[in-house]
């Protein structure tokens, strides 16, 4: 290289790295929504390995809270109403994309918004609750993971009957206003008559506590 090509490329490096540097200062800072049941206290043993979770998978795969990448927590504890209220504030923020945990909380979220990527988890049964089209292709703004199908409500009465054979009555104890837990209760009423079993549902509020699937009881006699 000639000597006053050197120079003229000399010349430019002075101008080149501060453009560089400031590239990388406009670099955009992405927000991701976490919706959560939990109610955000260190108690909630639940809540805080869960949000320890999140956060620790980014920073594996190079996303960092406060570098390049800010999680908005909210906390929806219970009741409806609260739910609603907090899924429009978390929508408004209008992050990149949100992590939403549980049925109720999705639902929610998906009043507000058909336009934010959101991935669900803890949804039971995702197809017959209306928020995805089928698991291969669910299509729309929403993907995720479902931890249980419905029909597999059915097994576990097979499976109270096989320890405790001489049940002829059980109770489906479910949240109340949570469309994954009707389709849970459906499928095991579907199956109690060939188990000579006479099904009952109780609905209740969880709150805070609230399990994503339904509970089986065997009543007394």
């Amino acid at each position: 290289m000639r000597r006053r090509d050197l120079m003229a490329l000399a010349g430019l490096l002075p101008v080149a790295i501060p453009l560089k540097g400031r590239a990388q200062q406009a670099e955009r800072i992405r927000r991701i929504g976490y919706f959560t049941r939990a109610t955000g206290s260190p108690e909630d043993v639940n809540g805080v390995l869960q949000t320890r979770a999140l956060v620790d998978g980014l920073r594996v795969l190079g996303w960092a809270d406060g570098r390049n990448v800010t999680i908005e927590h909210r906390f929806s504890g219970g009741g409806s109403q609260r739910i609603r209220a907090t899924a429009k504030e978390l929508v408004a923020l209008n992050p990149d994309v949100i992590l939403s945990v549980g049925g109720v909380r999705l639902a929610a979220l998906l009043a507000e918004t058909r336009a934010i990527p959101i991935v669900f988890t803890l949804v039971s049964d995702p197809v017959g609750s209306g928020f995805v089209a089928n698991l291969a292709r669910p299509g729309g703004n929403v993907t995720g993971f479902a931890p249980l199908e419905g029909a597999v409500a059915g097994k576990w009465l097979e499976l109270l009957k096989e320890i405790a054979p001489q049940v002829t009555r059980a109770a489906v104890i479910m949240e109340a206003d949570s469309p994954p837990q009707v389709v849970l209760r459906d499928a095991a009423a579907a199956g109690a008559p060939s188990l000579n079993v006479t099904l009952s549902s109780l609905s209740t509020c969880f709150g805070s506590q609230s399990r994503s699937g339904a509970q089986m009881a065997a009543p007394r006699a």
